[in-house]
């Protein structure tokens, strides 16, 4: 009887064991179920969640007699200070008259964070070279008369009471004199690239800028045929006077471009009234 008794015993104590290792079996998976729950939307969600945010940095150059420009820095490498005018008043009754050098002083800090104007051009090109140069046309920017504007870039400055100063390099586009603008070349691969200020500059294009308009007694007579290599010059007057606030040395200024802006190389290289505006140039493929 005894014996039956613990074997009865034993069974129950068996039973109990096994409810309590399926318990424990239960309560581990409900617990890994649980922080699995927990864990997964967050690994899933991770790749959503955005990465920090950069602080955005407006590098200012204080420009003499003119004021503040206000530019933006690109990937903490590269300063760009877009759309700068460098004259003004051609449009309108003036559209023919010759570009002057743009020396009044603006109200606050100007905004050279975003491109201006490009310089209205036919659209769309004629000739054999239409598909070519549709690119060039269609870059960012919009197009405007008031476009004799020029963009600067360089590598942000390290100590600011240094006063050495870097070469400069004037950037013309090309374009058949038709098209084009300053915003089709990467400037700020450019500076990456090269320790040096760079200059990008819009001229007027097509009749605007070519158009005979030396016509004695004229109110139009302008510069002859030659309204946008004026604008050119006048934006090497520009440089020549205020380029040094950027860092930049107005006596080392090598003008270059390709195509249309070679031939410009070419034309200010004899031109009496660029011979002290640079000291070097070069020509790319300009004819």
């Amino acid at each position: 009887m005894q014996e039956v008794l613990l074997k009865n015993e034993d069974a129950l104590v068996q039973k109990d064991r096994k409810k309590s290792n399926s318990a424990v079996v239960v309560g581990t998976t409900i617990t890994v179920l649980g922080t699995a729950l927990v864990i997964l939307p967050i690994l899933l969600l991770k790749p959503m969640i955005p990465p920090p945010i950069r602080p955005v940095h407006f590098p200012e150059v204080n420009i003499t007699g003119l004021g503040i420009v206000r530019g933006l820095l690109i990937e903490n490498e590269v300063e760009q200070y877009l759309g700068i005018p460098y004259s003004k008043n051609v449009s309108g009754a003036y559209r023919f008259s010759p570009a002057r050098i743009q020396n009044r002083s603006w109200s606050g800090a100007f905004d050279a964070r975003s491109p201006g104007l490009k310089c209205w051009s036919p659209s769309p090109f004629p000739g054999p070279a239409a598909g070519m140069l549709k690119p060039i046309q269609n870059k960012q920017g919009d197009m405007g008369e008031e476009c004799l504007n020029l963009n600067i870039y360089r590598k942000p400055v390290q100590n600011s009471t240094s006063k050495t100063l870097k070469p400069v390099m004037f950037w013309i586009h090309g374009g058949g004199m038709t098209v084009g603008s300053n915003l089709g070349t990467n400037g700020t691969d450019f500076v990456k690239r090269n320790d040096v200020i760079l200059v990008m500059v819009n001229y007027r294009l097509g009749p605007l800028g070519f158009l005979n308009t030396h016509v004695a007694g004229s109110q139009h007579e302008g510069s002859g045929t030659m309204n946008g290599i004026n604008d050119q010059i006048v934006a090497l007057q520009w440089v020549k006077a205020y380029i040094e606030n950027f860092g930049g040395d107005p006596n080392l200024v090598t003008v270059f471009g390709v195509s249309a802006g070679g031939l410009s190389t070419c034309i200010l290289s004899i031109s009496p009234r660029a011979r002290d505006l640079f000291s070097h140039s070069i020509i790319e493929s300009g004819r």
